[in-house]
């Protein structure tokens, strides 16, 4: 992103691809290509900028690897979307979330957004407004929130898997360090997205109509376990973060801790 907004944003001297649209109607047509998947094939196809890039940063074996890595991603909805929306430029399903997930371990404005939903009661009122807009109760909030979870854990672990496969395929020694983070924090993300998952089933179990206590107090004990798997792994991986309240690394280690107080006060009060 940095090396295309380095070539075309601002740049009047880019000798990069363009198109240069002469009416409106031609400017909006090419905006609603550029939305799909793939376009514009100059920066997106065989030789392109995108393929370029993965090539200059990790080198020409782990480039195509990692091209394949950042384009890997799920769609959150159950139901069938149109282009547009499944390019990931919609927020059908849940509150301030794009419909598309990526495999890429960037989830700290997810983890804030979705420790608002922790508690016994929704007390932030621009995700109450969102929620109101997809016109959704707290059962199938927490339906939809574990749905989402469970998608980034298969995602976080096909992510390790690229990262492993990237690091065997020979890096340039200047993306090693970077493939290492990518591949610790796989790690840690991947009991804590679990643990995410099986909160939400527990949380949808009590807010469903039909209670079922029994099944969510065994989610609560399973996301426990997980959640407490994935404190301990962000403490020992990031153990002097720089900022500890934001950023990812801070956010891995903040909301897994606060998971783990969330998941035990809920299931106190069971």
């Amino acid at each position: 992103m940095e090396l295309i907004n380095a070539e075309y944003t601002w740049n009047t001297r880019s000798t990069g691809f363009f198109r240069d649209p002469q009416r409106h109607a031609e400017a909006t047509n090419l905006r609603r290509q550029y939305i799909q998947p793939g376009e514009p094939r100059e920066l997106f196809g065989a030789g392109g900028i995108y393929e370029t890039a993965c090539n200059l940063l990790y080198g020409p074996k782990a480039g195509p690897i990692m091209a394949d890595y950042y384009k890997e991603s799920a769609w959150l909805p159950e139901t069938p979307a149109s282009a547009t929306e499944q390019a990931g430029s919609s927020q059908l399903y849940l509150p301030m979330t794009w419909d598309r997930a990526f495999a890429a371990p960037s989830h700290w404005r997810h983890l804030a957004l979705d420790a608002k939903t922790w508690g016994a009661q929704i007390t932030n009122e621009a995700y109450l407004r969102e929620m109101g807009r997809l016109n959704i109760n707290r059962e199938e909030l927490h339906r939809r929130l574990a749905r989402r979870w469970s998608l980034l854990a298969a995602l976080n672990a096909k992510g390790a898997d690229y990262i492993r496969e990237a690091l065997a395929a020979g890096a340039s020694p200047q993306s090693v360090d970077d493939l290492r983070f990518l591949e610790t924090s796989f790690l840690v993300y991947q009991p804590f997205t679990e643990a995410l998952a099986e909160y939400h089933h527990g949380l949808q179990a009590s807010f469903s109509k039909l209670a079922d206590s029994a099944g969510a107090a065994r989610n609560f004990e399973t996301a426990l376990k997980k959640a407490a798997a994935a404190e301990k792994l962000a403490r020992e991986s990031f153990p002097n973060p720089l900022d500890p309240v934001g950023g990812e690394v801070g956010s891995a280690r903040r909301y897994s801790a606060g998971l783990v107080k969330a998941i035990t006060a809920r299931a106190n009060a069971q």
